[in-house]
């Protein structure tokens, strides 16, 4: 115990207080050192045997109880009794009281309350005045210690400290004090559990203990619970009312437990054969609402799942391990799937809908593939995905421009629906979680990107197919529209003091600051892509004009441009996306890479669309295989924190341990399986919370800050 104190002094004192000069202390006296710079305080009490001081001793103690208090009597209870019976008697009796006396701590549960186990002794180099400490006579008291603690919710038995000196036996230089590799390691297992509670692993499996639920989680899948409650009760009423005809309460009877059932049941459940008008309405209003609550029903159930798998022990976690045979072996599999299925599309436009679902299921596919191996550390491999990411971006430019420029419609419905969309999944688990905002990194971007656009092409005039054709000036209010959001970005990025002053300030500070109450991922994040949704939307401009003049060939057999512009465009695409992999080999250094990704990404994408586009024959294929994948692109990338990978991505999910392929089949399924539902849930539940009516958006809208606004407040994020 003595050796310990001085070990971890030694480590502290190293870490905290590298001045500090370490004193020589005498044994068998009272040990106190105290942290110049840190709040940390040792202490060692030459307690050899049981007294009735020691009960004392621990009262003081927890008048301010500590982080840890390790206890451990037997070796001097051997050596004065020359190894009696009756000591070893009178040693159960004691430790039996002194059990009792840790028991009545059970109030203070930040202390960690450890039995050191007493190590063997290396018997051969024992001086003779301990010739009677046998490792028998260890091994029968550390028996009656596990006897007395085996049922103590307060006392852990330290039992690794034996296992850990006996691999270094033959180093006791006396015999009996412990070799300092031993030693080193049992205190850094001390500070491990003082530290791993205190501390944000990037690790997959820590030793830390699953965060207790706070008052918001329990009020979110409250709500959720209710739904399921209200579904099951609708359901087995209805089963009730299929064997029991006679099931209308008489109206003399009045009100009460049953007619209250009754009613509810028939606002919940539509009737199967209505007989008026009013039975008519009321069936559709019970037919939305039994949707409705069924969809929250599946939406409970997943989520519970998701806390299970990594707000809690449960399941185990591991670590990942990148090797290029790992990330490069089930990207083949994927490319030889979907290259296997593949047909005809429906449509022969350029960047039509089905090549663009398939153009986001391989990126995603992908992006699981980097993110499952951990492939990160190759620089390569990083900076191609930071181009996927980029894809992602400027394909949302591109398809909310067009679809502006088609139909015109820039209302409050359109914004708030593409918002959730994009955000329930990541608002359900953000609250059910407890995880920020910012932890689903690419949601916020796409809000963000997809919010700026829709305020610029919202502002007057509305640019459209329509208008630009009886107006040719808004072509050049396109320009300025561009140019103003080009602006936006820049004096964002050039005063990083400015960009902080607008996300930092409230309400929406929540919105971009990590759990550390740190902007600097957000701005990482947003610099690295910030001129992709700029590029998607006058891509997609360039196309719009390629439609209006009649400038692309979009027949299933031609080519998108004449001959010769053909050729030239797709060598010179080819020879683009060979000089960004020579650039990715080559590229010096992350940082150097991130700093001109941004003005760089939109070339290989670019040249991508064109080798897609320009042959008619390419064009008009697809792989279903990747298309459907692409389909709920946006639920695979989100639920991949939770349900796949783990401990918030830094780890992988084991719910099979020791058969990793057969693992990785099952949570793959499971987690692709429940991607998809979410995907259909949310929209089953798009025009419940976000409906046609601009009263019932209002309503939602504030039915929806009425349940945010306190919650905000009592967080401090308001």
């Amino acid at each position: 115990m003595r050796q310990i104190f001085h070990s971890l002094r030694r480590l502290s004192a190293s870490a905290l207080d590298p001045q500090d000069i370490a004193e020589e202390y005498p044994a068998h006296f009272n040990l106190h050192w105290k942290s110049n710079e840190q709040n940390l305080k040792l202490d060692f009490f030459w307690l050899p045997e049981y007294k009735r001081s020691m009960e004392s001793l621990l009262d003081q103690l927890m008048l301010k109880p500590p982080s840890i208090v390790v206890l451990g009597i037997a070796v001097h209870s051997i050596k004065s009794s020359n190894n009696s019976v009756e000591t070893l008697l009178a040693y159960r009796k004691n430790l039996t009281r002194l059990a009792q006396k840790l028991n009545s701590y059970g109030s203070v549960p930040s202390t960690h309350f450890l039995w050191m186990m007493q190590p063997p002794v290396n018997h051969a180099q024992l001086e003779r005045s301990r010739q009677m400490i046998t490792n028998a006579a260890i091994s029968q008291y550390n028996d009656v210690a596990m006897e007395v603690f085996k049922d103590s919710s307060i006392v852990t038995t330290w039992e690794s400290v034996p296992s850990l000196v006996e691999e270094f036996i033959n180093d006791l230089t006396d015999g009996i004090h412990m070799p300092v590799p031993a030693l080193k390691q049992a205190s850094l297992m001390l500070l491990n559990l003082h530290c791993n509670e205190k501390m944000n692993f990037q690790d997959g499996s820590c030793c830390k203990k699953s965060d207790s639920p706070t008052s918001l989680q329990m009020f979110s899948f409250g709500l959720v619970y209710l739904c399921a409650f209200l579904l099951i009760f609708t359901l087995v009423y209805q089963r009730f009312c299929q064997y029991n005809s006679y099931h209308v309460v008489p109206v003399e009877d009045g009100p009460g437990p049953t007619s209250a059932l009754l009613s509810l049941y028939e606002v919940l459940v539509a009737p199967s054969n209505p007989t008026n008008g009013s039975m008519a309405g009321a069936a559709a209003q019970g037919s939305d609402m039994g949707t409705f609550l069924w969809a929250m029903t599946k939406l409970a159930i997943i989520l519970s799942y998701f806390y299970v798998c990594d707000r809690t022990n449960f399941f185990m976690k591991e670590n990942k391990y990148f090797t290029p045979l790992s990330f490069w072996l089930p990207l083949l599999y994927v490319v030889v799937l979907g290259i296997f299925f593949n047909e005809e599309s429906k449509g022969t436009r350029f960047l039509h809908r089905e090549q663009t679902d398939e153009w986001k299921g391989w990126m995603q596919l992908v992006i699981l593939i980097y993110h499952f191996t951990g492939a990160s550390s190759s620089l390569p491999i990083y900076l191609h995905i930071r181009v996927l990411v980029a894809s992602y971006i400027f394909l949302n430019g591109y398809g909310n421009f067009f679809y502006v420029w088609r139909n015109g419609k820039l209302g409050m419905e359109r914004l708030l629906q593409v918002l959730f969309r994009m955000n329930f999944l990541t608002l359900m688990l953000c609250v059910g979680m407890n995880r920020p905002y910012q932890e689903y990194y690419f949601v916020p971007l796409i809000s963000f990107w997809f919010s700026l656009q829709y305020l610029i092409l919202a502002i007057p005039p509305k640019i459209t197919s329509q208008s630009c054709e009886s107006h040719p000036m808004h072509y050049f209010y396109f320009i300025l529209k561009v140019l103003a959001m080009l602006g936006i970005i820049s004096i964002l990025y050039i005063s990083e003091v400015f960009f902080e002053k607008i996300f930092l300030t409230r309400p929406w500070k929540a919105l971009f600051v990590s759990m550390d109450d740190d902007i600097r991922e957000w701005w990482f994040r947003w610099r690295l892509d910030r001129y992709s949704m700029v590029c998607g939307t006058v891509f997609a401009f360039m196309v719009a004009l390629g439609h209006r003049y009649k400038l692309l060939d979009e027949s299933p057999n031609g080519r998108l441009f004449p001959g010769v512009i053909s050729v030239i465009l797709t060598l010179a695409s080819g020879s683009a996306l060979i000089a960004f992999l020579v650039f990715a080999l080559y590229c010096r250094g992350k940082e150097y890479c991130n700093n001109i990704h941004s003005y760089i990404s939109a070339v290989p994408i670019v040249s991508f669309i064109l080798l897609r586009n320009v042959f008619g024959r390419i064009r008009c294929r697809y792989s279903t295989f990747f298309a459907w994948f692409g389909r709920i692109s946006l639920e695979l990338f989100i639920a991949q924190y939770h349900i796949w990978l783990a401990a918030d991505t830094h780890g992988v999910l084991v719910l099979i341990p020791n058969y990793p392929v057969v693992n990785l089949i099952l949570t793959s399924f499971i987690f692709i399986c429940a991607a998809h539902e979410v995907h259909v849930i949310t929209s089953t539940l798009l025009p419940y919370v976000v409906p046609s009516d601009s009263k019932l958006i209002l309503r939602n809208l504030v039915i929806f800050l009425f349940l945010m606004i306190p919650i905000g407040i009592r967080d401090g994020m308001l």
